[in-house]
């Protein structure tokens, strides 16, 4: 399952990062550059041992309520379940 308001929110992050939409591009290149220093430490610092940092209550219920809606996936109508997937993600 993708998680939507992850990438949506790294988006955001960069977009801050960057000070126009339409920057050259070896400015958007260094963003790049900087964005994948930054994950790759966080990485290092997980693999350490280093808890993870603690997820938004609202994209931690709303990852609940859709994986309690994959579980029960052969129980329920094609239909149902779409339309459970539909209520239950928010974007």
């Amino acid at each position: 399952m993708s998680d939507f308001p992850l990438a949506e929110g790294w988006h955001n992050g960069l977009q801050k990062k960057l000070e126009r939409s339409h920057d050259n591009i070896f400015k958007q290149i260094n963003a790049l550059k900087t964005e994948h220093l930054a994950k790759a430490f966080r990485i290092n610092q997980l693999q350490a041992g280093h808890p993870p940092a603690p997820q938004r209550r609202k994209y931690a219920d709303q990852r609940e309520r859709l994986k309690r809606i994959a579980l029960n996936y052969g129980n329920t109508e094609r239909r149902t379940y779409l339309r459970s997937i539909a209520h239950a993600t928010t974007f």
